[in-house]
């Protein structure tokens, strides 16, 4: 349960960050109803059913408890045309969020970035850049990440490492901001 200082903070400064770097947590599901999102682990492993899929399990969990209809989760192996047509379906079933996790890292398999940079329409480097440097408050290994997010039409697709702690880090950076970049992205009131 989050602290009722987070929650003030969150409320009146949405997207801010706290003194120590974190991001407040978002308002749990009864506070904001964030539209419908899909799941998507990227790992080879997990496709071909060698590993179980935590991560997807974690963000899952994660998305709903913020808010979100999570209405599909997928399994692909590292491909960028299997990334990129998962993108394509979630886009065409009309939803606000798809995110992926995995393949981020500098294997040789890890392809996801490109995928999403290929695809999108416009990336928001920023968000990317929110992951990597809250991360690193932890570990410096966060700079090794490749997270990425960017606008496919008005559905905003965001690329998570694949460990699940790294997911539940970047939920926490991205759960205040997500509710804003929706509006904007749907053409809320921004700009008028």
């Amino acid at each position: 349960m989050e602290a009722p200082v987070a929650r003030d903070v969150a409320r009146r400064h949405p997207g801010r960050m706290e003194a120590n770097g974190v991001f407040p947590q978002a308002p749990g599901p009864k506070a904001l109803k964030l539209g419908p999102a899909w799941v998507v682990t990227v790992s080879d492993g997990v496709s071909r059913k060698k590993r179980k899929d935590v991560s997807g399990d974690v963000l899952s969990r994660g998305l709903k408890e913020m808010g979100f209809d999570v209405r599909r989760r997928f399994v692909v192996p590292d491909e960028k045309a299997d990334i990129q047509n998962v993108v394509r379906r979630a886009a065409a079933e009309k939803n606000s969020l798809l995110v992926l996790t995995g393949g981020t890292g500098l294997g040789p398999r890890d392809v996801t970035p490109e995928a999403v940079e290929e695809i999108c329409d416009r990336m928001v480097p920023g968000l990317g850049e929110a992951l990597r440097s809250s991360g690193a408050s932890r570990t410096p290994m966060s700079w090794l990440s490749r997270s990425a997010v960017g606008l496919y039409g008005n559905m905003l697709v965001a690329a998570l490492p694949g460990s699940p702690r790294a997911v539940e880090e970047g939920l926490a950076v991205l759960g205040p901001l997500l509710p804003h970049a929706l509006d904007i992205a749907r053409g809320g009131g921004h700009g008028d």
